[in-house]
């Protein structure tokens, strides 16, 4: 019922609720389904008829194996006729516990937060009663500060024309960072100019070929970087086909650091982390764009 109406769930709760154990919720919400989720779930199939399936039989897999002794009617025919399905929903729902993680919880501990700075971003945004649950500044040690090492400054802006040219400066590369520069935003945005940079060069290219090109090279497998990767690769797409292995993004970046802004601009991110001031997007291509 929306975050301020909410209730805390153990065991003994979900035996309450639904009348069978924490364990089986992934078959009740594989035969219920959730949208939000894109969970297909069986047509006709919500939370009673679910969970009664579920205490009745114990587990998909026992349903379907079991599912002549339901008597003939929808529900019925309905559960033969989506049984794919209902298993792929399971497989859907079940968090997968044994990924090779190497984590040191201890360490990864973080409880640390410089209050005032958390005070001044609050009432920025408004958030009055997150604030009301912090700990009082006499109570909070003070969070060292991020440390990054500045970026090396470039000499200037190089120009790259000719497609074999760019095709070749980030041919051979171990990691890229791609910029595009695009008139709109989505599939049907025209690329208007890319920025590039390699372990060994820093550039700009504007002509069409030239784009494709380095689209084109960057399908080989090449780890990419850049900001609003989502965008980027639609723009890549476009000009030279196939698929992109992504490695890392300043946007998600700066979103799991908490920098602030729901849609931060490169530009800002670099002077606030790096203390560089960027070219902007007018610059390179004028207002109006």
């Amino acid at each position: 019922r929306g975050i301020t109406d909410t209730f805390m769930y153990g065991p003994d709760q979900v035996r309450q609720r639904y009348g069978f154990e924490p364990a089986q919720l992934i078959d009740f919400k594989a035969l219920r389904g959730d949208t939000s989720d894109n969970i297909p779930g069986v047509p006709g199939v919500g939370d009673k008829t679910a969970a009664k399936l579920v205490q009745d039989f114990g587990s998909v897999e026992a349903i379907l194996e079991r599912v002549e002794e339901l008597p003939e009617g929808r529900l019925k025919n309905n559960l033969k006729e989506h049984a794919d399905r209902v298993r792929l929903g399971k497989r859907m729902v079940t968090i997968v516990r044994d990924v090779p993680v190497e984590l040191d919880l201890e360490r990864s501990r973080w409880t640390r937060y410089d209050y005032e700075k958390v005070r001044t971003v609050f009432d920025r945004y408004e958030f009055r009663q997150l604030l009301s649950r912090f700990p009082p500044p006499d109570q909070v040690p003070v969070q060292p500060t991020l440390a990054f090492e500045p970026a090396p400054r470039s000499d200037g802006l190089r120009i790259v024309d000719d497609a074999a040219e760019a095709a070749s400066l980030v041919g051979g590369a171990t990691d890229v960072g791609v910029f595009t520069f695009t008139e709109t935003a989505g599939r049907g945005a025209r690329t208007c100019g890319m920025g590039v940079a390699t372990g060994r060069d820093t550039f700009y290219v504007a002509r069409p070929d030239a784009m494709d090109a380095v689209a084109s090279e960057l399908t080989e497998g090449t780890p990419i970087s850049g900001h609003d990767t989502k965008e980027t690769e639609l723009a890549l797409r476009a000009l030279g086909g196939g698929t992109r292995k992504w490695g890392f993004s300043t946007f998600l970046a700066s979103y799991l650091l908490g920098a602030g802004a729901r849609d931060p601009r490169l530009e800002d991110l670099a002077r606030e982390f790096l203390d560089m001031t960027l070219i902007s997007t007018e610059q390179l291509l004028g207002t109006g764009r």
